[in-house]
């Protein structure tokens, strides 16, 4: 008897796993009939994500397709546009997802394995974040609590490649910055990526920096959400960057130059924004030769912080240890910043005669303009030097010079040592 009924549990087993397969045989056959009929659901997409969010989206084109074990959506030419209350902007070539077939039919809800983004360009309007930060809009924070939720809790995996960032600002002209590669990595409130970035459009291998980013809290809860980002440059090709500003048709006058830049940069990231930021030099050095010797100058140690104030910024340095041709410099101080639009600066001291290194830095500056400099020798000290811009006006500069003095050259006449200040 009890063998029978063994036998009985046996077969109604099989006969469950049977079944169970063939349910998933059909679903993964109903799947994959439907798949190519995704893009005549492209409209309805876009109608969710305006009911759902208010967000305007355009995609070109929708299409899916089996991929090994799972199926995978390709959007092509997805577009944000500009819009009321958004201050980001993006424009995607190709996005691709791919979802867990099996969690997705367990769940009845699809689970996305992982998400693409390979050709994306985005604008953030930092004047329009700033008056978001500054005022009580909580509808403009709630069209954002979308980005959060949707990068940092619904998407356990992202990456994104050939991206380019562009800053907007009324006050400001910032060049964009070009991400090579960044995959991200979400658990339970612990969000990590890492990556590598560079800052002109002609760079090489030698001129990537790496983005390191470390955040907690809850996506779904934005103001809880705080932590670091990391940038690190180790031996940067400075060299190879400077040289590209001074190509220009006449040969003789480019400057070949040489040299590395290593640097070490942490920001904070707290209640929606970057809290501060910390800029820490390693050794690092830029040479060349001129017509007769060889040029260096040198940072061998110093910081810059940044911090946000009321209604601006400001930028100090600390420490900073520069030498010219192994001469140290004076030690040097800097401070620049910004309130309600306007521009200040401060310097407390130059030396001419230990700047002729860092001439090749200037675009469109020379060897023949180097060199005319090194003729005219000058000597003397320029500081403390002042400077002070409202919006919309020129700039203002004072200074305090001592013993400034060059020689005659050509059809520039010298000048003896002379005291003054100049406004």
């Amino acid at each position: 008897m009890s063998t029978t009924r063994a036998a009985t549990i046996n077969r109604i087993c099989w006969q469950i796993l049977a079944i169970t397969l063939v349910l998933f045989a059909l679903a993964v056959s109903l799947i994959r009939g439907l798949l190519p009929h995704v893009p005549e659901v492209r409209t309805e997409l876009v109608n969710y994500l305006y009911n759902e969010y208010k967000l305007q989206v355009s995609v070109e084109s929708l299409s899916a397709e089996w991929q090994a074990f799972d199926p995978a959506l390709s959007i092509k030419n997805l577009t944000l546009p500009p819009q009321e209350s958004l201050p980001i902007t993006v424009i995607s070539k190709n996005v691709h997802i791919k979802l867990d077939f099996w969690q997705s039919l367990f769940t009845l809800n699809p689970q996305v394995e992982t998400v693409v983004f390979d050709g994306i360009s985005v604008a953030l309007n930092l004047d329009q974040i700033a008056d978001n930060n500054n005022g009580d809009n909580s509808q403009t924070k709630a069209n954002l609590d979308w980005l959060y939720g949707l990068l940092l809790e619904q998407l356990e995996h992202f990456s994104i490649t050939d991206a380019s960032l562009q800053l907007i600002s009324s006050q400001n002209d910032y060049r964009p910055i070009f991400v090579d590669t960044l995959e991200w990595l979400n658990t339970p409130n612990r969000h990590q990526a890492q990556g590598m970035f560079h800052v002109d459009q002609l760079e090489s291998q030698h001129e990537q920096l790496r983005l390191q980013i470390d955040l907690s809290g809850d996506g779904y809860q934005p103001d809880t959400v705080t932590g670091q980002l990391y940038v690190s440059a180790e031996s940067l090709d400075l060299g190879e960057w400077a040289s590209r500003q001074h190509i220009s048709p006449n040969n003789a006058n480019n400057i070949a130059l040489q040299g590395v830049i290593n640097l070490d940069a942490w920001m904070t990231f707290a209640n929606r924004k970057i809290r501060d930021g910390l800029l820490v030099f390693k050794p690092s050095w830029l040479e060349w030769r001129d017509t007769e010797n060889k040029q260096k100058i040198a940072i061998d140690s110093g910081v810059l912080q940044w911090t946000p104030e009321q209604g601006g910024w400001k930028i100090e340095s600390h420490d900073l240890s520069l030498s010219t041709n192994e001469q140290a410099w004076p030690q040097l101080k800097l401070a620049f910043g910004t309130r309600n639009g306007d521009l200040f600066g401060y310097i407390n001291q130059i030396t001419p005669s230990l700047l002729k290194p860092m001439l090749p830095l200037i675009p469109d500056l020379g060897l023949e303009q180097v060199d005319t400099w090194q003729q005219l020798n000058p000597q003397g000290t320029i500081g403390s030097i002042r400077l002070y811009k409202q919006a919309q006006q020129p700039l203002i500069a004072t200074a305090d010079i001592q013993q400034l003095q060059w020689q005659t050259y050509a059809a520039i006449p010298g000048l003896n040592p002379i005291d003054l200040h100049l406004t």
